[in-house]
């Protein structure tokens, strides 16, 4: 009987401290992996959104000078030396520079009569 009583003294004490351990070190891997999880999640949303922003800033740009090229043909002897414009075969072209070396293409040429955009991208 005196056998039996040290091994559940052992089995009780040595069992709740371990779990105890065990479970402390599993929330903080777990805690860790959240936190690394968060951080990267985070970092990606700010690059999107700076990416989203330039996009945008480079779209109004080339959207002034479309504006600017509609008003331009508007006249019957458009001039489009102020422009920052390629006029080649009847169309209208223009490339607005983005911060990570591409550029927003943005191309217009006349269809039956009419001004239609015909390219407008990132490349």
């Amino acid at each position: 009987m005196s056998g039996e009583k040290g091994v559940r003294r052992f089995v009780h004490m040595g069992t709740i401290s371990l779990m105890t351990v065990l479970l402390v070190v599993m929330l903080v891997v777990l805690a860790l992996l959240v936190l690394s999880g968060a951080r990267q999640d985070y970092d990606y949303s700010m690059k999107l959104a700076q990416r989203k922003t330039e996009f945008y800033e480079a779209h109004n740009q080339a959207v002034e000078i479309l504006q600017k090229v509609k008003t331009e043909l508007q006249n019957p002897a458009p001039d489009f030396s102020g422009l920052p414009v390629l006029v080649a075969q009847g169309q209208i072209s223009w490339q607005v520079p983005l911060e990570n070396g591409q550029n927003l293409t943005a191309t217009i040429g006349c269809y039956e009569g009419n001004w239609a955009i015909l390219e407008w991208k990132v490349g």
